[in-house]
């Protein structure tokens, strides 16, 4: 009865996370008018991923999941580079993109694509999380997206989203091949729920982040942009 219920949620869970994804769609097309790249990247990450949730469903590949993590992490590369790396801390960038061509071409010719490469999902995983932190840090270092991108709110919520997911994402790629080696596929699909929770978060923040998307006011007295011309006065001394 006990496994019976275990399976039943994560049978539910799986669901749940799957249909959360047109959440955030709802809000995209309803409130798309002339947005950022940041914006249709993450609305094509969402689309991906819901049809490779039908894919695996169907086929069982293994192929399937690998592909998606090479396309999120270009997709997701490339959301970070328009908040950040186009601007500053571009090495970092290219640090990350060698370490997961090195790590995909090393899964690929040890087993090639056909098997779950949990090593290649988690280092995609800690790249965002990389990510997600530069462009933390990097936000009070820029002067004009700071007080006049009407977009840093839904920004900053697309990367609350990832680095929440992600965060969680690297823990569970690590543990899952020793969950379904030791416990077998009812441990490893409940385990699989937590995945599915954070998800479902995901998502609710993508909804959130389409929503707030050109909604910040920015007020500005003679004050504060006599301070913001003397920043940007001293960033270029700086460059």
């Amino acid at each position: 009865m006990e496994t019976d219920l275990i399976s039943q949620l994560s049978e539910f869970m799986r669901w749940a996370a799957q249909l959360s994804g047109l959440i955030p769609l709802i809000f995209y097309f309803r409130f798309n008018h002339h947005w950022p790249v940041q914006n249709h990247l993450i609305a094509i990450l969402i689309i991906i991923s819901g049809c490779t949730d039908v894919m695996c469903l169907y086929t069982g590949s293994a192929i399937v999941p690998n592909l998606f993590e090479i396309v999120q992490f270009v997709l997701i590369s490339r959301f970070y580079y328009e908040l950040v790396y186009g601007k500053k801390s571009e090495p970092v960038m290219l640090i990350a993109i060698g370490l997961f061509i090195a790590v995909l071409i090393h899964s690929a010719a040890s087993d090639g694509l056909t098997q779950n490469h949990y090593a290649l999902w988690c280092t995609a995983a800690a790249c965002t999380l990389v990510h997600s932190c530069v462009y933390v840090f990097n936000v009070p270092r820029m002067t004009v997206e700071r007080y006049f991108d009407i977009n840093l709110l839904s920004n900053m919520i697309f990367n609350a989203a990832l680095t929440l997911y992600f965060f969680v994402a690297v823990f569970m790629f690590l543990l899952l091949d020793h969950v379904a080696k030791t416990y077998g596929a009812e441990a490893f699909k409940a385990f699989w729920s937590v995945h599915n929770v954070f998800a479902i978060l995901k998502n609710l923040g993508f909804a959130l982040g389409f929503y707030y998307t050109g909604k910040r006011e920015i007020y500005m007295t003679l004050e504060q942009l006599e301070r913001i011309a003397m920043e940007l006065e001293r960033d270029e001394n700086v460059s």
